[in-house]
């Protein structure tokens, strides 16, 4: 399992986008603003997308080494290619490390739906 995480992050670098049927790209980012979190993310579906389904979360970092989901936003729903998802967290812990989550459901014309998850590089708020 490392492996393939180590693989997919060298093919990313070289600009090599991870084979997914449907999603084309998933941005996503964390901020802070002071101690607030700012997440935002867009998913962008393959030529072909009929439906996006998405919603974000944010995790802390715990002193086990693990993540913790501490806030989900509502999940969004969109007929068209392209779903752009936000939300902010207020009084986040200053030196405590934070990433954001984003859950997608993307379906295409055939009906096919396929489901990722992927965080964005850890923050820690100032």
């Amino acid at each position: 399992m490392l492996m393939m995480c180590v693989m997919t992050t060298a093919a990313m670098a070289q600009g090599i986008v991870p084979l997914w049927d449907n999603v084309a790209n998933i941005s996503r980012q964390l901020t802070f603003s002071g101690t607030t979190a700012v997440g935002s993310a867009t998913i962008y579906g393959e030529p072909g997308t009929t439906k996006i389904t998405g919603r974000i979360f944010l995790q802390e970092l715990k002193d086990n080494g693990r993540y913790e989901t501490i806030v989900t936003w509502s999940s969004r729903t969109t007929t068209g290619s392209t779903l752009s998802l936000n939300g902010e967290a207020i009084r986040r812990e200053p030196g405590v490390t934070y990433r954001l989550g984003v859950t997608a459901t993307v379906t295409n014309s055939s009906g096919q739906e396929e489901t990722i998850t992927v965080y964005s590089t850890p923050v820690e708020c100032p």
